[in-house]
């Protein structure tokens, strides 16, 4: 009897520890859903009121994660054992092409709407396809060839029309919301180049992820400052020189700077950007531990249609509403069967990079800042240089680490803007 009773008690645990763990998951997976359409929510809305000021935002979102990083890393470099910093120039590579991934993002944020920029955003998968097999030897199995087809389809569908109505109108409306469409068409080039590079380098040795997000993000704010004395040297009516006036808009919804600074909105969108950054980080780093890396994929891919629809939402875009017509609809559906098809394939295993390479990270859309800081794309593509079309990360590290993962693709976190 007693015998009988422990095991229907031991069953019970079982099954509401199942239970639990479910729904776990569920709440992990819809709220990085959530979390993703607004970062990305607020990222675009940012540019109402300070879209001026492109210079402002990315030095601005980039130093707040100096701190951020710093403090992990001093903890871990004065008191958990050390950290790697003799090799600096790895992590200044990859933080120069994010910090390159920043301008194009931030800067064309104002022309281009939230809907097109995440489905731009797709493009990181063919460059990180075709900048594997170029520098890696990665080959790719025919699924691999047919969804960077269907994807590339995809944003052809969407940028069609657009490109008809420049041709047809000429007006300069339409001619600088397309030549800024082709800029965010191309700004995950450095991204990808990026993943490659840290494929490739960090297959090598053992990388601190503490180190390399603090030093990448680091070497990132460094460059983008730079922006500031080029500003001031070549313009004549520079940005910085209005910088006053965007502080006053942030700090005190100052309306005579612009109507979209009322309700202090510039403030609490750039505050919510970085915040929904960081919590989308550590919900895809929850979702890696405790459901492996392929459903976080899975749930990334997802976000793609949810972000896209995101815009068309009243209560969220307000005034700025996106509304979503017949091409956008078949554009997200060819791109998503293409990203689909990507994602659940193989890579062959006889790339010429070793297959012990361990891998630090993934990523995708929440689609801003990366671990080091990202501003999290919709998708992205898998190892670029190893065997896994979805990256096996390294669960343990990255929970340890308390960090972003961001589904298939390696990739470094270090701000990167989108």
């Amino acid at each position: 009897m007693i015998d009988s009773l422990r095991r229907a008690f031991v069953e019970f645990l079982l099954v509401t520890r199942r239970a639990f763990s479910l729904l776990r998951v569920a709440s992990l997976s819809v709220s990085l859903l959530a979390c993703g359409a607004l970062q990305r929510i607020a990222f675009k809305r940012i540019a109402y009121p300070l879209g001026e000021y492109p210079i402002l935002l990315l030095c601005v979102i980039s130093a707040a994660f100096i701190p951020l990083f710093g403090f992990p890393y001093l903890y871990v470099k004065c008191a958990a054992g050390g950290t790697d910093d003799h090799r600096i120039l790895p992590y200044a590579i990859i933080g120069a092409l994010n910090a390159v991934n920043g301008g194009l993002t931030i800067f064309g944020n104002a022309y281009v709407p939230g809907y097109l920029q995440t489905i731009l955003q797709q493009t990181i998968i063919p460059f990180t396809m075709i900048l594997s097999v170029l520098l890696c030897g990665t080959r790719y199995t025919l699924q691999h060839l047919l969804g960077v087809v269907i994807i590339i389809v995809g944003v052809a569908v969407q940028l069609g029309p657009l490109m008809s109505s420049d041709g047809d109108t000429g007006s300069s409306a339409t001619t600088t919301s397309l030549v800024w469409s082709l800029v965010y068409l191309v700004a995950p080039l450095p991204v990808a180049l990026a993943a490659v590079y840290q494929e490739l380098e960090f297959s090598k040795r053992k990388v601190n992820l503490i180190s390399l997000m603090y030093w990448s993000n680091l070497i990132q704010a460094m460059i983008l400052f730079l922006l500031v004395p080029y500003d001031l040297a070549t313009t004549a009516n520079s940005e910085v020189s209005h910088w006053p006036a965007a502080f006053r808009c942030i700090a005190y919804s100052d309306k005579t700077v612009n109507p979209e600074c009322a309700g202090g909105q510039a403030g609490i969108y750039l505050g919510s950007c970085i915040l929904w950054m960081l919590v989308s980080q550590l919900l895809q780093a929850e979702l890696v531990r405790h459901a492996g890396a392929s459903l976080c994929a899975v749930v990334m891919t997802l976000g793609l249609p949810t972000t896209a629809l995101a815009f068309s939402i009243p209560q969220l875009m307000g005034d700025h509403i996106e509304p979503i017509d017949g091409s956008t609809v078949l554009a997200l559906s060819v791109i998503l069967l293409g990203v689909s098809l990507y994602r659940s394939a193989k890579i062959q295993g006889d790339s010429v990079v070793p297959k012990e390479a361990e891998g630090l990270m993934a990523s995708t859309d929440s689609t801003i800042f990366t671990a080091s800081v990202v501003y999290q794309v919709g998708a992205e593509a898998a190892h670029p240089c190893r065997e896994g079309a979805v990256s096996s990360l390294d669960s343990t590290a990255l929970a340890s680490a308390s960090f972003r993962v961001n589904t298939p693709m390696t990739r470094v976190y270090s701000a990167h803007f989108y």
